[in-house]
């Protein structure tokens, strides 16, 4: 799923990209005949990159959003504004769609600062369980360098998932993380769990599990004295 969206991000923002630099180019020649005393320094490449870096950070991309030929600005920004109260968030933002054909365009969606894409980021899981919006997929808006290293990390993540069937691997703040799967068998039929040879009801009251704490460090006890005999 996280390839389809990258591919089909990447063929809607090279067409665009394409387009900005031509534009790009244009305006650099019309600016070299209106002052050839000014050359482009690496300074001055570097303060721009840094300014589109730091715009990008606003914006967050929107994929699998119902999309038609009939769509309108209002009802681009309904549907956006859904999203967002879904997940409990309601900053004010700016919506359009990315490409000409409908159907499958993303939407990119631009807000006052960072802090609210990071904070839709973080609950963007929330949507899975949506009647509405479970196919809807969100995702930071890259510059191509970060999209291919983006890239790059998500096929570290395939080759460790394969090769380590016992570790959970997840990618978080841009680096690739892994955590110990669950070891505790768990019957979902009627929601019992098997600590030790002990069995625990998930209903059990912490009377209970303070019982099977007890339990089980009577047996260790029990076990290490067996072993200096």
């Amino acid at each position: 799923m996280i390839d389809s969206k990258e591919k089909q991000l990447n063929a809607v923002q090279t067409g665009v990209e394409q387009t900005l630099r031509e534009e790009m180019k244009s305006y650099s020649d019309a600016v070299k005949q209106a002052a050839p005393e000014q050359p482009l320094t690496v300074s001055k490449i570097r303060s721009v990159v840094e300014e589109v870096v730091e715009e990008k950070s606003n914006n967050l991309m929107v994929f699998d959003l119902e999309d038609s030929a009939n769509e309108t600005e209002e009802g681009l920004n309904a549907a956006v504004g859904s999203i967002l109260e879904e997940l409990g968030e309601k900053p004010s933002f700016k919506a359009c769609r990315l490409g000409f054909v409908a159907g499958k365009r993303p939407v990119k969606v631009t807000f006052n600062g960072p802090q609210y894409v990071h904070n839709l980021l973080k609950k963007a899981k929330q949507l899975r369980n949506s009647a509405k919006f479970s196919r809807v997929y969100l995702s930071p808006d890259r510059t191509e360098e970060q999209r291919l290293k983006y890239q790059k990390l998500v096929a570290r993540l395939k080759a460790k998932r394969e090769a380590d069937k016992d570790g959970h691997y997840f990618i978080r703040h841009g680096k690739l993380c892994r955590t110990v799967k669950a070891v505790n068998s768990v019957k979902t039929d009627n929601m019992v769990q098997k600590i030790n040879g002990t069995v625990v009801s998930k209903n059990n009251n912490k009377g209970d599990l303070k019982f099977v704490a007890q339990r089980m460090s009577k047996e260790s006890l029990r076990r290490n004295k067996s072993d200096d005999q």
